[in-house]
């Protein structure tokens, strides 16, 4: 998510039990940004991987997340296996 990109009208459509936003802590994300750049070997102090920036984009998500009234997952220590267990669970739950 970035507070660019315009969201489809039909996420509204769907039951907020199936919906799952994903955050991260902000210097978690802006460690593994800057891994990132300079795996691309690019320089990593950019707009991409600059707090300010970081921290805006998970205030929009967590906005986002909170309209859309959502289940809210912290990925930051977790796994995708662990992350993927929760949603299933909780899917599962639902039905």
């Amino acid at each position: 998510l970035v507070p660019q990109a315009q969201l489809p009208k039909e996420i509204w459509q769907v039951p907020k039990k199936k919906i799952f936003g994903l955050t991260n802590d902000p210097q978690v994300l802006n460690s593994i940004r800057r891994e990132r750049m300079i795996t691309y070997g690019l320089n990593p102090d950019t707009n991409y991987s600059s707090l300010d920036n970081i921290e805006a984009e998970l205030a929009y998500a967590q906005d986002l997340y909170q309209k859309l009234g959502c289940t809210v997952i912290n990925v930051a220590n977790k796994s995708i296996e662990e992350t993927a267990t929760i949603i299933i669970e909780q899917l599962e739950d639902y039905s």
